[in-house]
């Protein structure tokens, strides 16, 4: 029983990372408290090693989020900017059909209103977002991690 246990399939220790269930439950947790406020993770172990390898995988595990979360903001930046790039183009036509088709041309102001307010919502309000899930990792990669330890293996079993 002892530490498999008490991580069950949740850390893996052959590539230093925290089973995604963990990370999520992690993030759960954290969700209870202002993103600005010092936490604390209360983890029990069987031995001082335990604690090096979870500190090592909860590190890699959130930088590894953390990666994937950037590279999503850049994917964000690079549509926004595309979006940006196609409003304005639309909105160019825009103006040179105005001269021929009062109607055709009102559609096409909707469309470069609409390539346009994409471009914003997905530059602010999604990064925006993207941002916070950032702060809230990192809130939890600085975290305090206190390891209670685990004197006797019949109490193993009564620990959820």
């Amino acid at each position: 029983h002892s530490l498999e246990y008490l991580y069950g399939n949740y850390y893996m220790p052959e590539n230093a990372h925290l089973d995604n269930s963990l990370l999520n439950h992690l993030v759960l947790l954290a969700s209870d408290t202002k993103i600005a406020e010092k936490l604390d993770i209360y983890i029990w172990q069987k031995d001082k090693i335990d604690s090096i390898k979870f500190q090592t995988a909860l590190r890699n595990s959130f930088s590894d989020t953390i990666a994937g979360v950037k590279k999503e903001i850049r994917a964000n930046n690079l549509v926004a900017l595309v979006s940006l790039v196609v409003g304005i183009l639309v909105g160019i036509i825009a103006t040179k059909v105005a001269i021929n088709n009062e109607q055709l041309s009102s559609v096409v102001l909707i469309a470069f209103w609409v390539f346009i307010w994409y471009s914003v919502e997905t530059y602010i309000f999604d990064n925006f977002k993207l941002k916070l899930k950032i702060r809230r990792y990192r809130q939890i990669m600085n975290a305090d991690i206190v390891f209670l330890t685990i004197k006797h293996e019949k109490y193993a079993s009564k620990v959820d």
